[in-house]
């Protein structure tokens, strides 16, 4: 049992000791992290430099409008975002240039299309029902940025089914952090102000900067033959596809926020903001998860369309092996120094200490399931994961409703903790099923 149990052990550890593609898996992966977090650093100072600058007022004013901007790119990228790591490396495994091409400038172009519909329907909505303390101005130049932000989301997503996925973090997760302060700071020096409008304005031309320059990035990474070939259209197809994907993105963009949206109904503003500092602070345990996702789920199409299946295991369960062990420590930090993160925002978000150990919790189970979402919906199963979403959303929302009346905010982080263990569980049995791959880091029994 002893020897038995050493060996899974060295297996567990193997992608960090050994060569080859793995160590490159490794390498990879470690980019990515770096980027997240240098990206949340970034965009920490930039907040911080932005508050100070333009006075809580105006600053309420501009995170009000781009946060409304970025729900609504979210919902505008129809699909398109996930979709797009199945088609992309798929078409470039098979040489299909035509296709290739032919499916970026119809994503491209209707993600600003269904983008700018869900902007015109919200300028209309806020014209008539104008939020109170909210300048209008400010909030209607935040709105005219979101089909320019759906298409960065896009571009991201093309960039890593191009393999250029140091390009596709950088330039969302840092430059548009860096060229912000840039950009801000020249507007305070030169006119002595940063006001609202001006800041939202900036943003605005950074946006149209950082996808001018991830559209330059893809026209690079192309091979040689997609960039001269005559574009080939199959837009039912990919229209077809892609729509499970964009319910699954709504049920994941809803429970990702309605507890949030929740716990503000029903018990107003403090316990909000104490617990979306608890549950942002809590979401660093899924980091790792994040970053091997990042490498792996460009990989899971073309090795599902050539029938790879013992491949795309190995790569799962080294994905698995890697989040979990990288998750399980960042959880043990953040429940060691969880009074010292909470502390950094204010003495009255110490009361949070529970609610983001219960919410580390759902997201090391999450890491420790591996990339079981990415499996169902890259390999012609999303039909399938989209119920599953549904499902998860709903029972979200009853557990929230039930448990924050009688235990506040740590009943939202106990349903939300309830909900992902649940879907992650469940997703986990699903693609043992359909695909006969177990994700699990230390394999128990051996695949027949």
């Amino acid at each position: 049992m002893e020897k038995s149990f050493s060996q899974r052990l060295s297996r567990f550890f193997a992608p960090a000791t050994v060569d080859g593609p793995r160590r490159g898996f490794l390498t990879g992966t470690a980019s990515v992290f770096i980027l997240q977090i240098m990206g949340l650093a970034s965009a920490y100072i930039m907040q911080a430099l932005l508050a100070r600058w333009m006075g809580s007022k105006d600053f309420g004013d501009y995170i009000y409008a781009y946060n409304w901007a970025r729900l609504l790119a979210l919902f505008g990228g129809l699909g398109f975002t996930l979709s797009t790591l199945k088609f992309v490396p798929t078409y470039i495994m098979e040489k299909s240039w035509d296709k290739l091409r032919g499916l970026i400038t119809t994503f491209s172009l209707l993600t600003l299309a269904g983008s700018g519909i869900l902007t015109l329907g919200a300028i209309a909505v806020f014209s008539v029902f104008s939020p109170q303390d909210i300048d209008s101005t400010t909030l209607m130049i935040g709105l005219l940025i979101t089909p320019l932000i759906a298409l960065t989301y896009l571009y991201v997503e093309i960039l890593r089914g191009l393999d250029s996925i140091f390009v596709a973090y950088s330039s969302v997760a840092v430059g548009q952090n860096v060229l912000m302060i840039i950009v801000g700071g020249g507007i305070l020096l030169a006119l002595g102000a940063l006001t609202n409008i001006q800041a939202i304005s900036a943003l605005a031309l950074v946006t149209l900067l950082i996808a001018a320059i991830q559209l330059f990035a893809i026209i690079r990474s192309l091979p040689a033959p997609a960039r001269t070939v005559k574009a080939a259209y199959e837009t039912k197809h990919w229209i077809r596809t892609s729509f499970p994907m964009l319910l699954i993105r709504s049920y994941a963009i809803l429970m990702e926020r309605v507890d949030v949206l929740l716990i503000g109904m029903l018990l107003g503003a403090v316990p909000t903001g104490i617990y979306a500092v608890a549950s942002r602070t809590a979401n660093l345990a899924s980091f790792a998860l994040q970053a091997v996702n990042a490498i792996t789920a460009p990989q899971i199409a073309p090795l599902y369309k050539q029938q790879k299946m013992d491949e795309l295991e190995r790569i799962a369960r080294r994905a698995t092996q890697l989040s979990t062990l990288a998750s399980f420590v960042l959880f043990v930090g953040l429940v060691i120094f969880s009074q010292l993160l909470l502390s950094l925002f204010g003495e009255e978000y110490l009361v949070g200490q529970r609610t983001l150990i219960i919410l580390g919790i759902g997201q090391l189970v999450n890491s420790s399931m591996g990339p079981v979402g990415f499996l169902m919906h890259l390999t012609d199963h999303q039909h399938i994961s989209q119920r599953v979403y549904g499902v998860s959303m709903v029972v979200n929302i009853t557990l929230n409703l039930i448990l924050i009346p009688v235990l506040n905010i740590e009943g939202a982080a106990l349903g939300t903790t309830f909900t992902i263990i649940l879907q992650n569980v469940w997703m986990y049995i699903l693609v043992r099923k359909y695909l006969n791959i177990d994700t699990f880091a230390i394999r128990l029994k051996r695949r027949s």
